[in-house]
């Protein structure tokens, strides 16, 4: 589904219903991105996993640093909102 780091037709599909429906506000690992794109500057909404770690929650990037949605925090200097139950505003770190 994610050829060469990026969603396929039916991974888009899937992140559609994800990010529109109930369950980034009710399960525990699943939260929503939302950051403006660094091309487009349109407001991007995208599925998470989320972990918590020592009382805090992360998500983290399964395809690491070339992923979009990191390239687009990064470019945006960290202004992202996460939607984890509630939406509350993001910060940006990095991990090294």
């Amino acid at each position: 589904m994610y050829a060469g780091g990026r969603p396929n037709d039916a991974a888009r599909t899937v992140h559609r219903r994800f990010v529109s429906g109930p369950l980034p506000r009710l399960l525990p690992i699943a939260a929503v991105l939302e950051v403006r794109g660094r091309t487009t500057g349109a407001t991007i909404r995208v599925p998470l996993a989320v972990a918590r770690y020592r009382g805090r929650w992360y998500a983290v990037s399964m395809l690491g640093e070339q992923s979009n949605w990191v390239r687009n925090v990064r470019a945006s200097g960290g202004d992202a909102v996460g939607t984890h139950g509630r939406s509350q505003p993001a910060r940006q770190r990095q991990n090294g």
